[in-house]
This record gives C-alpha cells, sequence and structure tokens, in this order.
C-alpha cells in the first residue's frame, strides 16, 4: 500500500522563513513506551519538532493512523490539535519516512478540516480496531 503524506507549512513569527511540516503515516519508528493520554497525537522522526509520523495514543500506547482516505483535512486537525498553524497545508503521497510496523490505531479517517482534535473525525473502525491495507 502507498503511504500518503501530508505537507505543511508553517511560517515562523519570529522570522521570515517557513517550517516545513511532514505527516506520513506508519513510518518505520518504534511505538516505544511514553506517558500519553488517550486521543494524544505525536510527530515522531522527524529532524524538526514540525515533522514527522504521526501516531495517537489509545490505552496508554502510541501507535500508527494508516493512510486510507488520509488528505489534507485530516493533516490540518493534526496540526491544529498540536497547536500549529494550519494556513499552509498541502497533501502528497509517498513514504517520506519509511513504512511502519507495530500497532495501528486508526483507519479510514474523514475530516472535515474544522475538527480540534483527530478523534473528533468521522473514522471507520473503533481506535485500536483496524489494520491497514
Amino acid at each position: 500500500a502507498v503511504v500518503h503524506t501530508a505537507w505543511m507549512k508553517r511560517h515562523s513569527e519570529m522570522s521570515n522563513k517557513a517550517i516545513n511540516l511532514v505527516i506520513i503515516f506508519a513510518g518505520m519508528i518504534s511505538t516505544a513506551a511514553s506517558q500519553c493520554s488517550h486521543g494524544d497525537v505525536r510527530l515522531v522522526g522527524g529532524s524538526g519538532e514540525y515533522e514527522g509520523n504521526v501516531q495517537i495514543c489509545n490505552q496508554g500506547t502510541w501507535g500508527w493512523v494508516c493512510h486510507s482516505y488520509w488528505g489534507t483535512q485530516e493533516a490540518q486537525v493534526v496540526c491544529r490539535q498540536l497547536e500549529y498553524d494550519t494556513t499552509y497545508t498541502y497533501y502528497r503521497t509517498a513514504s517520506y519516512y519509511g513504512y511502519g510496523s507495530g500497532k495501528i490505531w486508526l483507519n479510514y479517517m474523514q475530516c472535515t478540516g474544522l475538527e480540534d482534535k483527530l478523534l473528533d473525525c468521522d473514522h471507520l473502525y473503533d481506535i485500536g480496531v483496524t489494520y491497514c491495507g
């Protein structure tokens, strides 16, 4: 399966330089344990805080968000939840950070782009009851 990437730019108020944000689903990063609360999202494996693979917390464990139906609106929600600017959001396909292994918590996401949290979006399966295919 093709892994989808959403590409975002966040303009820094401290400089005129845009910071690139790449979000990819099902990357090669470990789901190593760290404290998290249900529904938290994070970006891991990027070269800076505004890029990386998207993970979501379920039952205290980080897992992946799969690529199916993923697009610009879903990426906007992740950025909003992380309190990033969503003005410059782009969607592209590719496996920028590679493919992943481990738990997949969400798949078949359908966001409007206006939600505050990823779990506010419609999704085909309950969190934790999914596969990536």
